[in-house]
């Protein structure tokens, strides 16, 4: 897996842009730094909702094919999980998605979108991109 989220030009109102290239028959486990003005993302992070989803990048006002809260840490599989930690110089974010729940995304391009919910109410969007998941042999069942 390799997705990347940077600041970009592209015609989002997100804090930074996201891309890259996910397995569809693999265990989706990742691990994405974010920062802000070079250090960890200001307040308490840990303590408030995070939210990614993905939709068919080809359908226009396309329906959420997947979502991970930082809530329920329960996405269509009942195990996957999006979790939050905060370090001393950058917050990472952990996506875990085991290949069961991979398995039922058709091969293409989606988009992505990463926001979080502070305990004020305050949402932050702070990624939105395309990325693509190919279509890789199943190597287990």
């Amino acid at each position: 897996m390799s997705t990347v989220i940077a600041r970009g030009s592209l015609q989002s109102a997100a804090r930074g842009i996201v891309s890259g290239t996910i397995a569809g028959n693999a265990s989706w486990y990742e691990d994405l730094e974010i920062t802000e003005d070079g250090t960890a993302v200001a307040g308490t992070p840990t303590g408030w909702e995070w939210r990614l989803i993905l939709r068919d990048a080809a359908i226009d006002d396309a329906t959420t094919i997947l979502t991970l809260t930082t809530v329920d840490n329960a996405g269509p599989s009942g195990i996957d999980t999006l979790t939050i930690s905060q370090g001393s110089t950058s917050t990472t974010l952990q996506i875990r998605v085991p290949y069961t729940s991979m398995q039922g995304l058709d091969p293409g391009d989606y988009f992505l979108d990463l926001a979080s919910k502070d305990t004020s109410d305050r949402v932050i969007a702070w990624a939105h991109g395309k990325i693509t998941i190919t279509d890789e042999p199943a190597l287990f069942d």
